[in-house]
This record gives structure tokens, sequence and C-alpha cells, in this order.
């Protein structure tokens, strides 16, 4: 938390222990005050929260307050007791509003992105149906999950004779780091739809099984060689859900974590972190990094997702008490239920005894079971694209033709507004879309009729770059 002073170059002023006095409203600034009274008013931006902790609300403000800045500044008279209080909310406070914001990031170019890989690897195959059939196939493997820390290199020969000890884990720029190093990967992941290429290069895992979310880029799912299993996103991809038909998988906030959540499928256990640091170290990366107060090591360099991630890890561990989980990084981020150990100790461990390694890759290949993707779907929503620009244009021309007043009432422009809400493309992309972005473009447009009009614009734009990447 800091001062005051830094506050007014941001969008977003949480204030702890302030009074409305103190800090005035500015223009296009909003105020956040944690105070007993309770108002709120979305157009002056605004807001009085009747808790500190009541983090619900907070999250539905963080949700109108998309895509801007935030800043918590709390109230340097307070007692020492409750400024521990109030960093300790706002702190949570913090998490709440970058998940929102990471969450609704996919969302920025809206969602045009992850749909071009969608487009784009629809015609190669993968296996979308064997996910729920490989659950528990490794009982009680052990599983090393790697992340591309600075703590990795140190622990390449470790990893090298551990590799009949359990199964190696690997993805994003942990492939090409271990690649680099020579250790073999015996299960691959990727998940990142703007992945930086040199540093996924697989070279020892062109072959190993691979597991990806739908979002992950589609250039370098055409480099793998070996079995790919499709599985589902995460909550909250609606048009993803419905082009796999299937429950939704969290996989946490990164591909460290989405390892993790597969080795958990899978039954492995225990479950070793290895170069998972999740934080830079002492020194940051220009550009990326901030520093995070952690309470075992001080001051560390590291990332929001990061953070995140390390949150995810803390509640899957308590979601899986009947895992085992270490980490052999003494420099990396504190993990609640994460035992910090070193490589040594895990091995000599009673849980460490050989494995078959190769012979478990084997199997879990045989399950692989290709289809042809889903490009019927994709047909069926391009022409559902196709009949709700009709619609919108239809609702539109209506605007046009009773211009000052409002159509919205007139038989016409509900039954066109029907057939539209009726559509796939609607249901699955605008919606989710429009969940994102209708505060940002509130900001803009205070007046009804503009708002519904402009509602429509958007609409038909975000139609039209959907329609391009299905032409492609």
């Amino acid at each position: 938390m800091d001062s005051l002073e830094k506050a007014f170059s941001y969008d977003v002023i949480c204030l702890w222990g302030f009074s409305q006095e103190e800090v005035k409203p500015l223009e296009g600034k909003s105020l956040i005050f944690f105070t007993q009274e309770f108002t709120s008013d979305l157009f002056t931006r605004v807001y009085y929260d009747r808790l500190a902790c009541d983090l619900e609300y907070f999250q539905s403000l963080c949700e109108k307050e998309v895509f801007r800045t935030f800043f918590y500044v709390i109230h340097p008279s307070l007692p020492e007791e409750e400024k521990e209080i109030a960093k300790k909310w706002l702190g949570r406070c913090e998490l709440l509003e970058w998940q929102v914001q990471l969450a609704a990031s996919d969302y920025q170019d809206f969602g045009i992105k992850v749909f071009q890989n969608l487009c784009q690897m629809r015609q190669r195959s993968f296996d979308e149906g064997s996910f729920p059939a490989i659950k528990n196939l490794f009982c009680n493997v052990p599983a090393f999950i790697c992340g591309a820390g600075p703590s990795l290199e140190r622990e390449v020969g470790n990893l090298k004779e551990a590799q009949n000890q359990g199964l190696i884990f690997a993805g994003g720029a942990a492939l090409g780091s271990l690649g680099r190093l020579g250790v073999p990967i015996h299960v691959a992941a990727g998940i990142d739809p703007n992945p930086n290429y040199d540093k996924v290069l697989m070279q020892n895992a062109f072959e190993a099984p691979f597991f990806y979310q739908s979002r992950f880029a589609s250039s370098l799912l055409q480099t793998v060689q070996g079995p790919l299993f499709q599985v589902a996103n995460n909550p909250g991809y609606t048009l993803e859900s419905w082009l796999q038909e299937g429950e939704s998988f969290d996989g946490g906030w990164t591909v460290s974590t989405f390892c993790a959540a597969i080795a958990i499928h899978l039954g492995c256990n225990p479950i070793v972190f290895v170069g998972m640091d999740l934080s830079y170290g002492s020194e940051g990366e220009v550009g990326k990094d901030f520093v995070w107060e952690d309470p075992a090591l001080g001051n560390l360099h590291t990332q929001k997702d990061w953070i995140l991630a390390s949150k995810w890890l803390e509640g899957m561990t308590f979601s899986h008490k009947e895992h085992t989980f270490y980490t052999v990084s003494d420099k990396g981020l504190f993990i609640e239920g994460v035992k910090k150990t070193s490589f040594a100790e895990v091995r000599e461990s009673a849980l460490f005894n050989e494995v078959d390694s190769e012979g478990l890759v084997h199997l879990l290949r045989s399950f692989w079971n290709p289809s042809e993707g889903y490009s019927k779907k994709i047909v069926v929503l391009e022409k559902s694209l196709d009949r709700s620009l009709v619609y919108i244009d239809a609702l539109l021309q209506l605007f046009e033709k009773h211009y000052p007043k409002n159509p919205t009432g007139k038989g016409e422009f509900v039954l066109n507004l029907l057939d539209l809400q009726e559509e796939i493309a609607y249901q699955k992309i605008l919606i989710p879309v429009w969940n994102v972005w209708q505060y940002p473009l509130y900001r803009q447009f205070e007046d009804p009729y503009a708002r519904e009009v402009n509602q429509l614009v958007f609409f038909k734009k975000v139609l039209q770059e959907y329609r391009m990447c299905v032409c492609k």
C-alpha cells in the first residue's frame, strides 16, 4: 500500500480510513471508500463499501472498472493494529482485482485471438474425448512439475537421475529450458495463445503426449509430433465449452498450474515442483515484474499471474489432502501446503521407487483416439454469424427509421431481437464479450438511447471480426 500522492495517476483509488471530506471526487476517477457507510452510484463512479471484508461486492466493482488501473491507500494516521487489518483485507481485494483483470484479458480483443486459434486448428486430428478415461491412470506415480524459474538449471542432474522415479511434466518456457539442458520430458502441455516461440521449442518433447486447451497457439501446435489430448477450458469460456461439449477443467492461471492439474487428474502422487520459483528472484525482468512481499523470503520480483498461480496451488493442496506436495526451490514464493525440501530428500523418500516411465508414457499414448475435431460446429457457427449480422442490421435500420424516437417497444424490433437472441453466435460470443465490455462502453455513453444504439454497433463490429476469422 502506498501514499495518496501517487494515487491520482490511477483510474480507481481504493481508500481505507479516509473520509469523503478528505478526498474529493475527481473527473474520470473512481473512488472506493472502505467505511461503514453504504451507497453506490455507477455514473459518478464513487463507491462506498458497507464492510471492508465484503469481497463479493468488491469483485462486482472490479468488473465494472475492468481495464482500468487500481491503487490502494491506507490512511497514515490509523493505529498500527488497524493498518495491519487494512493491509490484510486490501491485499485480498487486490488479488480479486487481478483475477478479474486477467480473466478479462482474453476479451481485450473481443476474444478474436483465441477464436483464430480454434479456427486454425480445426483440421488437426486431436483427442477430445479420452481425457475422462485416463483419470487416475497413474495412481501413486510421482510427478515432477517443472517450471522455468532460476532454480531449474541447478536441478538438471537430479531430474535426469529421477527420470525413472516418476513422470516429468513441462509446459511453456520449461519445454525449451529442459530441451536445451537435455532433460527428457514425459508429458508436455501448453495453454498460452501468445507464447514466445523461442522459449517453448520442444527439442526433447516432440513425441511426448501433449495436453492443451483450445486457446493454445495453433502455430505451435503444428510443431507437436506426439498425440494431442485436448482438455476442456477453464470455467467461463462459453464458446470453447460449446465447441467441445464437455465439462470445464480448472487448470489454474499458468501452464505450470495446468501441468499440476493434469498430474492430479492422472492420479499422480506425490507432486514435486522443480524450478517453480514463481519469481525472478532478487532481480526482475524489465516491464514485466513488480515486487511482492513474501512471508518467508521478503521482497521478490514476480508477476501478477504468478502470485495468482501460487494462491491457486494453495487451494489445490487444500482440496487434495490425499496428495503430498513438495517444492525443491528454496528461492521461490511461499505456497501454503507445499513442503520445501531438497531434491535428495525427495528421492530418498519411501514414496519414490523405480517406475517404468517409458512404459507409462506408452500406456498413455495407447488411449489416444483422434477425432475429426469441430469443423462441423464451426460451419454451424458461421451460418449463425451471418444470420446474426442480418438481425443486427435490421435493428439498426429501425433506430434510423424512427429517429429520434426509441423503436425498442415496436413489434418489428422485438421480433428481430428475439430472433437474434436465439442464435448461437449471440449466446456463445456476444453475451460473454458484452459481459466484459459493457462497463467500458457505458462509461462513454450515459444516455440510454445512445447506449442501446452503440451496443448494437458494438455487436456488429464483434461479429464482423469473428466472421473474418472463419473465412481465413
